[in-house]
C-alpha cells in the first residue's frame, strides 16, 4: 500500500521507477485503470531458457558475472528472481480482474533466497565462495591488482557504492518487500510461482554471466 516516498532517491535507476510511479498516480483521475506493479529481477523464462537479446545491458546480469568473476558474492544480499513469461501472466490476470483497477501490486514469489543461492544453484559454479561483507571487501582489494578482473572491480565498486565515502547501500538498512496480498489474490485467480529454479534457464544465464567480461 505504500506511495512513493516524498524524497526520492539519488539512485538514478530507482528515481526513475518513482517518478514514474507518480506519474500514473496523477492519471488515476483520467484513466479507468492506472495501476501500478512492481517486480523484482526478472530472469529467463519458466519455460525454456532463452535470454533476452540485450542482456549485457541487465544490471542484474552484470551483476552476476561481476560475482562469478570474482568468484564471491556476498551471502546478504537479497534476490527475488521474477521469470519473465510469468511475470508477464501475472500482471495480465491482476489487469483482467476490474475490481483491482488503480491499486498497487508487488509481483515477486515468495521464496527469498540471495545472489549467493542462486548462483550456487547452477552447475559449475563451485568456485564462487559466498561470504559475508567484509569478506566481500578482502576480495576485492586482492582483486584490485588483476588487470583481468578490472571491470568485476569496478563493476562492484560502483554498484556498492565504495567511493562515496559513506556505508553501501546494501549495510545501510533491509528494504522489506511485501507480497503476501498480490499473492494471495493471484493464488485465488488460479496463478502460482514454481517451487524451484527452472535448471535449463538458470544454466543458460550462469554460463552466460561466466563469459560475459565487458
Amino acid at each position: 500500500y505504500d506511495d512513493v516516498p516524498a524524497a526520492l532517491e539519488d539512485n538514478y535507476y530507482v528515481r526513475t521507477k518513482q517518478e514514474a510511479e507518480r506519474l500514473v498516480v496523477a492519471a488515476r483521475g483520467d484513466l479507468p485503470n492506472a495501476t501500478i506493479h512492481r517486480v523484482g529481477a526478472v530472469v529467463f523464462a519458466a519455460e525454456g531458457d532463452v535470454l533476452q537479446r540485450n542482456i549485457d545491458s541487465n544490471a542484474f546480469f552484470r551483476q552476476l558475472a561481476w560475482f562469478i568473476r570474482l568468484g564471491a558474492a556476498p551471502d546478504d544480499l537479497d534476490l527475488w528472481p521474477c521469470h519473465v513469461d510469468l511475470t508477464a501472466r501475472a500482471a495480465a490476470t491482476l489487469a483482467q480482474s476490474a475490481g483491482l483497477a488503480n491499486t498497487i501490486h508487488h509481483i515477486e514469489p515468495a521464496s527469498r533466497g540471495g545472489f549467493a543461492d542462486f548462483i550456487a544453484a547452477g552447475p559449475d559454479m563451485e568456485h564462487v565462495r559466498a561470504v559475508d561483507f567484509g569478506g566481500f571487501l578482502d576480495r576485492l582489494d586482492q582483486a584490485a591488482a588483476d588487470p583481468a578482473l578490472e571491470t568485476a572491480v569496478t563493476g562492484a565498486v560502483e554498484m556498492f557504492g565504495l567511493l562515496s565515502g559513506v556505508a553501501p547501500q546494501a549495510r545501510r538498512g533491509r528494504l522489506e518487500v511485501a507480497t503476501e496480498r498480490t499473492r494471495l489474490l493471484l493464488g485465488a485467480l488460479g496463478f502460482s510461482w514454481p517451487d524451484r529454479l527452472p535448471a535449463a534457464g538458470l544454466a543458460r544465464m550462469l554460463r552466460a554471466a561466466a563469459t560475459h567480461v565487458s
